[in-house]
């Protein structure tokens, strides 16, 4: 990928002191700098600057990344120094690297292959770090490539000063021009032309400042979004009037959408203005209108994010173009018909491309989109693993006045169960008059009997009027047959009801509130039912016990930790805790974790944690002996929402136990639906599926008598849920 690369100084320090050394001019860039943090800040001689890789989430790039070091010729270089950043941060201080030296110019992505004359972890994760090479090595570009950073999150790379060890000289810095690096030519504009230009279909969404809202799509005026005025020759937005253009088509084939605008700085939101490109990430501006951004957090089918230094600020108030094309297999940014950025694209995928100035003031003199072909489609395709069925659909807010039974704006919160006898049990908060996680929400649950191929209708558990609902939490007594259903009722409530006829009619509410409150931990405010389903135990002394996940509220954070019943539900305690958790943000805290039953007996709790990995737990003693243990677990990302865990299978026959884990495939957004397996007792999971590309938040598993897995989620936003049923997974890693 074509990537902005800057200019450059830096101070080669010789392992042999002279007098005077050869002044020598070379270049130098990074694979990825953060605005304002470019490579050659890490290579001026002043530890109190760095450079940093783009941090910036949805923009930022995995590991590896690395710093370049043109030489002008083939030199021999001895070794090197790092220099750490100053010590009041470690973030994205280099923790394992590799060091190459060639007379091939490199591409900046994807790396190079080829093998290392140095690698190994420094030293000293604050300060310097000395690297002497066994023998000399000669080559013209040297490659200090970072593996890893000693925070454990995967993008992040950065440095405060790069030594290198020759003899006799002294390297300064000089530009290094993209185009002559790329070896490509420069953009020629991004127009249409050619053969197909002359058939191409247009759409004019702004033309001459005057908004055609019949080529918008359906919905878009309604909420003010399209409140912009002309004003001579402009549509003009502000605070007062905003205006999200969401375009009525699609592009099919080559095409260009280019926005002709002005705009100032000073915005409440950074990320306007913008061209938006449905589930794929929006071309933006940071603060200062410079650099141009490509922001894919939270998309689905992410673009390679980008960050490229502008000639001139995009909010000076003058005319500026922005544009996106296809051509071909091709896709390309532009701003001032200067082309910034290139990448690879599905050739026949139909795009939703739209121009949001919302929270700017903006003045747009023309909005066109250009396309060989233009579609209604303004929905991305998606693939699943297997047919999914959405059981449960909200209609939006604003829709009712009053509450209505099998009706509500939103379904959220899903929980899954089966019963003894093989019935499928959706459970979830219908969200009646809005979409709002505090309101009139009820508790309700819908019933398959044929293995999920038909639904019956929508039964209320529970009706808080005009108060709240949160947090369904189910429990089948295999034992009994009794189906257990607990919530947190408005305002600190906790309630449970059962039922004895396989989810048909519920019990009466029983509030056991006060029976909780009298066993929680000194410094516990309260506590109730974390979102997802509990579990019975099956193994060891404490089989039969009835678990329900807690979420427990501290005077600065929530925790987690086990509610247990040992005889039959009649009576309710707590358990064992994660303790010692002064915040969300230091690793150390999870919040809406469900469990599963480890071989030993113990549970192990997987939840959500403010990392870019998911956070697990185990409490020893059947669930009974607290911890302050808590780790992150690589091969699970974390999106910031909450995912399940279920006991699939037990060891037997030589076969490994298998856990399973839902939840968001990618830690950059609520996408991409994924099915995790570990077959060593959730220390690693080595098996996934995704079962679905698009929108996939909150989510419960629950597992089929005949091994198969069903999976309840939010689908495509905060208002639907999918229901889906997958294949046992692989028996062994």
């Amino acid at each position: 990928m074509r990537r902005a690369i800057v200019a450059a100084i830096v101070v080669l320090a010789c392992t042999a002191a002279q007098a005077e050394d050869q002044v020598v001019e070379v270049r130098v860039r990074a694979d990825s700098e953060h605005p304002g943090l470019e490579a050659f800040k890490a290579m001026d001689g002043n530890p109190g600057t760095i450079w940093h890789a783009v941090w910036w989430s949805g923009v930022s790039t995995p590991l590896p990344h690395e710093i370049v070091v043109d030489l002008g010729e083939s030199r021999e270089i001895t070794g090197f120094t790092h220099l750490t950043r100053p010590a009041a941060s470690k973030n994205g201080n280099i923790k394992d690297y590799e060091v190459y030296l060639s007379d091939r110019p490199e591409a900046k992505k994807p790396l190079a292959k080829g093998t290392p004359v140095a690698k190994g972890t420094f030293e000293n994760e604050v300060g310097e770090s000395v690297v002497k090479f066994d023998a000399p090595v000669k080559g013209r570009y040297f490659r200090l490539r970072a593996l890893s950073n000693i925070n454990g999150q995967p993008t992040w790379a950065g440095m405060g000063e790069l030594t290198l060890h020759c003899d006799g000289v002294k390297f300064v810095g000089k530009p290094w021009p993209s185009d002559a690096d790329e070896g490509k030519p420069k953009g020629t504009g991004s127009t249409l032309t050619g053969p197909k230009a002359a058939a191409a279909k247009v759409l004019w969404i702004i033309k001459d400042g005057v908004l055609d809202k019949k080529a918008l799509a359906p919905g878009s005026t309604e909420g003010g979004y399209c409140s912009g005025k002309t004003v001579d020759g402009f549509h003009v937005t502000g605070s007062e009037t905003l205006s999200r253009l969401r375009t009525g088509k699609s592009a099919v084939g080559d095409f260009e959408f280019k926005v002709v605008f002005s705009a100032t700085a000073g915005g409440t939101k950074w990320r306007f203005p913008n061209i938006t490109i449905s589930d794929r990430g929006q071309i933006c501006f940071w603060k200062t209108g410079n650099p141009m951004i490509l922001n894919s957090a939270r998309a689905a089918k992410p673009l390679e994010g980008f960050s490229v230094p502008l000639d001139t600020s995009a909010f000076d108030g003058k005319l500026h173009t922005m544009a996106v094309t296809r051509r071909d297999d091709k896709i390309s940014f532009y701003f001032d018909d200067k082309q910034l950025n290139e990448q690879p694209i599905d050739p026949d995928v139909n795009l939703h491309l739209w121009f949001d100035a919302l929270f700017v003031a903006c003045k747009i003199k023309t909005i066109k989109l250009t396309a060989e072909e233009l579609s209604d489609n303004l929905k991305t395709d998606f693939e699943s693993a297997a047919p999914i069925q959405e059981i449960m659909v909200g209609e939006g807010s604003g829709k009712f006045e009053k509450a209505v039974y099998g009706r509500a704006a939103s379904y959220r919160i899903p929980a899954l169960a089966v019963s003894k006898k093989g019935t499928i049990l959706a459970f979830a908060e219908a969200r009646r008059l809005d979409k709002n996680d505090i309101g009139d929400h009820d508790g309700v649950v819908k019933r398959s009997e044929d293995g999920g191929k038909t639904w019956g209708p929508e039964i209320v558990i529970i009706d808080n009027g005009s108060e709240s609902v949160n947090n369904p939490c189910p429990i089948v007594d295999m034992q009994t047959g009794r189906i257990w259903f607990s919530c947190a009722r408005w305002k600190e409530r906790m309630v449970l009801y059962y039922s004895d006829d396989d989810g048909k009619t519920w019990s009466e509410e029983r509030d056991i509130t006060e029976m909780i409150r009298k066993s929680l931990r000194p410094g516990i405010t309260m506590a109730g039912p974390s979102a997802g389903a509990g579990i019975m135990t099956e193994r060891g002394k404490s089989a039969g016990r009835l678990i329900m996940p807690l979420c427990a509220t501290t005077p600065s954070t929530m925790t987690t930790g086990v509610l247990y019943s040992d005889d039959r539900g009649e009576t309710w305690q707590m358990g064992g805790m994660l303790l010692d958790c002064p915040s969300l943000a230091n690793a150390k805290c999870m919040v809406e974790a469900l469990c599963a039953e480890m071989t030993d007996g113990s549970i192990l709790f997987n939840g959500r944690v403010l990392q870019p990995n998911r956070g697990q737990t185990v409490i020893a003693d059947f669930g009974l002996k607290d911890t302050k243990e808590m780790w992150l677990v690589d091969d699970l990302p974390e999106a910031n929402c909450q995912g399940s865990i279920i006991r699939h299978s037990w060891p037997e026959d030589g076969k490994p136990g298998i856990l399973l884990y839902s939840g968001p495939g990618l830690a950059t957004g609520r996408v991409r639906g994924t099915l995790f397996a570990s077959y060593d007792d959730g220390k690693t999971w080595p098996w996934k599926q995704v079962y679905y590309e698009g929108g996939s938040g909150y989510n419960d598993i629950a597992v089929l008598p005949d091994g198969r897995v069903a999976v309840l989620f939010e689908k495509d936003g905060k208002s639907k849920l999918g229901f889906t049923i997958l294949p046992a997974p692989q028996a062994k890693p």
